[in-house]
């Protein structure tokens, strides 16, 4: 038995076109959050490593004036 459809290649590309246009979609929005998630995790650290570094500069300093005071 065989079966015969009418436009049987259009349908076919169609579904292709289709099908890429999802792929290509998809892959765009995985970059683009990968990449999200990658500036956010850099920003993120980066603001940490800061806080730290200022944390630590205070830190030393209130020290140093306190052993200074205790000299004196």
């Amino acid at each position: 038995m065989q079966v015969f459809y009418l436009f049987k290649p259009k349908v076919i590309q169609i579904k292709q076109k289709h099908k890429a246009n999802i792929n290509f979609f998809y892959k765009n929005t995985r970059q683009t959050s990968t990449s999200f998630y990658k500036n956010t995790r850099q920003t993120s650290t980066s603001f940490y490593k800061n806080t730290r570094r200022t944390s630590t500069l205070i830190y030393k300093n209130t020290r140093q004036i306190y052993f200074k005071w205790l000299n004196c």
